[in-house]
């Protein structure tokens, strides 16, 4: 998963603009992995970044631990 980090229209994606702190790619579009590779370094328009892979801390698919105290 990735978060946008600088403001951007992909114009591989039919001009879509991405803001500040939207997850990149929007639902609906599967960007090719070269795409990926080229907003997350230098080689794109901009010249920087524009994406930023983060690992997403919320789970859904994941059950709650059971946090109940053995007994001895």
């Amino acid at each position: 998963m990735y978060r946008v980090i600088e403001q951007f229209a992909d114009l591989q994606d039919d001009k879509y603009i991405y803001d500040l702190g939207m997850i990149y790619p929007r639902k609906g579009y599967t960007p090719t992995e070269d795409r990926v590779k080229e907003l997350s370094g230098t080689e794109n328009k901009v010249g920087k970044p524009v994406i930023q892979y983060f690992d997403d801390p919320v789970k859904t698919d994941e059950k709650p631990k059971n946090n109940k105290k053995q007994k001895k």
